[in-house]
């Protein structure tokens, strides 16, 4: 048996309206899911912050839960850094895995992207999940 993990990408771009944001992450879903990766689209409309006005910028959020084994986990992560790169705007994924929280820009060096794969790979060691 293949240890197994969710993960969790959101896109965020303040930039995109809804329904461009809906076709970003859906896109984003087909193309992993073509892959062979049981990924789900959960969307988010967003929510209001705390103590917003009328009239403050909502930031939309998007969401794609991934079911990974471990060892394909960089592999998905830097395919998703690949896709972002082509996007036309400017966008980030937020990354949920192992109990932390990592971002994912488009405008990431390939260097950056190391760094945030080995500081990964530590909270999976510090979490006790299985590294890739």
């Amino acid at each position: 048996m293949v240890d197994e993990q969710m993960v969790t990408f959101e896109l965020v771009s303040p930039d995109l309206g809804d329904e461009e944001l809906d076709e970003e992450v859906r896109r984003l879903g087909s193309e992993l899911r073509e892959a062979g990766l049981d990924a789900r689209v959960v969307a988010d409309g967003g929510t209001v912050p705390a103590g917003a006005k009328s009239g403050d910028p909502v930031e939309l959020i998007a969401a794609i839960a991934v079911a990974l084994s471990t060892t394909a986990l960089e592999e998905v992560i830097r395919y998703v850094w690949s896709w972002l790169k082509n996007r036309k705007r400017p966008q980030n994924v937020k990354l949920s895995v192992s109990g932390g929280n990592f971002d994912i820009s488009s405008e990431m060096s390939s260097d950056q992207l190391s760094s945030l794969l080995a500081a990964i790979a530590a909270a999976q060691t510090a979490s006790g999940a299985p590294a890739g």
